[in-house]
């Protein structure tokens, strides 16, 4: 067994690149979409093949918000579909924030080292 040696990366633009990157709000809407779809769908299947006298009462409750939904194999695939749309706009969202917040702070940054610059230049 050979240890690979990792190289240290001397561009700090490189560095503040890879750091400081942007999240692609599609992509992450769809990865999280899909995950919470398939975590609803995956949960409901599960209770209807558990089975038992009264079968998910927790979760029949996502009817009231997904019209349609229910602990049933037909209400597994609304869960897919409405689970996805939600993950779908809650990581969209999430990614919108992260660079805007993003944005903001290196700008914020940005203006402070420039003042600083100029306060120093005055200084001499």
């Amino acid at each position: 067994m050979t240890i690979q040696r990792v190289e240290r990366q001397d561009d700090p633009v490189k560095l503040i690149v890879a750091v400081f990157a942007r999240l692609h709000r599609i992509a992450m809407g769809v990865a999280v979409g899909l995950v919470c779809g398939s975590i609803l769908c995956l949960a409901t299947l599960w209770l209807v093949l558990k089975g038992g006298p009264v079968v998910g009462p927790n979760l029949s409750l996502l009817g009231q918000f997904f019209p349609g939904y229910s602990v049933s194999p037909i209400g597994a695939l609304l869960g897919l579909l409405y689970g996805t749309g939600v993950g779908f706009l809650i990581g969209w969202g999430f990614a919108l924030f992260w660079n805007l917040s993003l944005r903001l702070y290196l700008s914020l940054v940005k203006r402070e080292a420039e003042l600083e610059e100029a306060s120093r230049l005055l200084d001499e």
